[in-house]
C-alpha cells in the first residue's frame, strides 16, 4: 500500500507540473490543452484537441513522401520549437521524437507530451539531465556525457526526428537492425557521444534535408542551427520545391552534400560540405528588408514608378 501511495504521489506531482506548463502554452503547432480530469490517482488524464491522424510514428497507415507531406511536417515541428525556445524563460521539450508529434485531419503536425519538458533556469542558462530522462537514441551527446545543456539539445533531437521522417523507421534499431539488448544500446550511445555514429537516412532522401540533418546532429551545440534558422531554411526549401519538378533531386546551388552515407548509420559531415544556415538566414532577412523599403517608397507621397 505504501509503495502504491508513493507512486501515486509522484504521478500527481509530475502531472501537476505538466499541467502547469502546458496550460500556459498557446501556438498553432502545439497540441491544444483543454483541461484535466481524474477519478482516482491512477487515472489522471489531460484533455487535448483531437488529432485524427494519430502520432507521426503510426500515422494511421498513411504513406508520406518528401514531395507531399514530409517537408511540411518537418517545418511544423521546427515552428513549434521556435515558439518554445523563444519563450521567457525558454522551454526545452527534452523528449522530441516522432511518437510525440501528432497529426490532425489536414496532416498538420503539432508537438505534444510535455511530461519531462522544463523551463530553462533564468539565472544559470543551463540544465543538467540524466540519461534516464528522455528516450536514449534521441538524446544529444552533451546530455549523454552529463554536461550542462540548453535548448540546442532539442535541435539535436530534431535531427534524429528528420531520420525518422525520412526512413519511416526508428533510429539505429529498426527492420534492418533489430534490437539486441542493453549492451548494444549502451555501445550505440557511446559511439554517439564520441561523434562516430549518427542515424541513417534513405538513399532517396533529398540532399537539402541531409544537409540540414547533418547540421542539427553536430556534436558541438554551438554549431547547430537555432529553431528559427531551421524554419527559415525549410521555408526557403518549400519555395524551391514549388518551383522544382522534383524535390527529391533538388540541391542547393551554393552547396554540395557528400559527407553522409545514406545507406548506413552516418557520421556527421565535414564542415565544408554543410550548408551555411546563418548566411542563408542573413540573405533572407536582407531580401525582406529590401522589399519592405521598396514598398514604403512606392507608397510615399509624390513618388511614381
Amino acid at each position: 500500500m505504501c509503495n502504491e501511495r508513493d507512486v501515486g504521489r509522484e504521478q500527481v506531482e509530475q502531472f501537476v507540473r505538466e499541467i502547469s506548463l502546458i496550460s500556459g502554452l498557446s501556438h498553432p503547432r502545439i497540441v491544444e490543452f483543454i483541461g484535466a480530469c481524474w477519478t482516482i490517482l491512477a487515472e489522471l488524464s489531460t484533455v487535448t484537441e483531437l488529432m485524427e491522424r494519430g502520432d507521426l510514428r503510426d500515422r494511421r497507415g498513411y504513406c508520406l513522401s518528401w514531395e507531399s507531406h514530409k517537408a511540411d511536417i518537418a517545418l511544423h515541428i521546427a515552428e513549434a520549437l521556435t515558439y518554445l525556445h523563444g519563450l521567457t524563460p525558454t522551454v526545452i521539450h527534452r523528449d522530441l521524437k516522432a511518437k510525440n508529434v501528432m497529426l490532425n485531419a489536414d496532416m498538420e503536425a503539432k508537438l505534444s507530451d510535455f511530461g519531462i519538458a522544463r523551463e530553462r533556469s533564468a539565472y544559470d542558462g543551463s540544465e543538467h539531465m540524466t540519461v534516464g530522462i528522455g528516450t536514449s537514441f534521441w538524446i544529444a551527446p552533451e546530455v549523454l556525457l552529463g554536461h550542462d545543456y540548453d535548448e540546442r539539445a532539442d535541435i539535436y533531437s530534431f535531427g534524429v526526428v528528420l531520420s525518422e521522417i525520412d526512413t519511416d523507421d526508428y533510429p539505429y534499431w529498426n527492420a534492418q537492425h533489430p534490437p539486441q539488448g542493453k549492451a548494444q544500446e549502451n555501445e550505440i550511445l557511446r559511439l554517439v557521444a564520441r561523434d562516430t555514429k549518427r542515424p541513417a537516412f534513405s538513399d532517396d532522401c533529398p540532399p537539402a534535408i541531409l544537409e540540414l540533418a547533418a547540421r542539427c546532429l553536430r556534436t558541438d551545440p554551438e554549431e547547430r542551427p537555432s529553431a528559427f534558422e531551421i524554419v527559415l531554411y525549410l521555408q526557403q526549401l518549400a519555395q524551391d520545391r514549388h518551383s522544382s519538378a522534383s524535390f527529391s533531386s533538388m540541391v542547393r546551388a551554393e552547396t554540395a552534400f557528400s559527407g553522409i552515407n545514406t545507406s548506413a548509420p552516418a557520421v556527421t559531415a565535414p564542415a565544408d560540405t554543410i550548408v551555411n544556415l546563418r548566411s542563408a538566414v542573413q540573405t533572407i532577412q536582407k531580401t525582406q528588408e529590401t522589399a519592405s523599403s521598396l514598398a514604403t517608397v512606392a507608397h510615399a507621397p509624390g513618388k511614381r514608378f
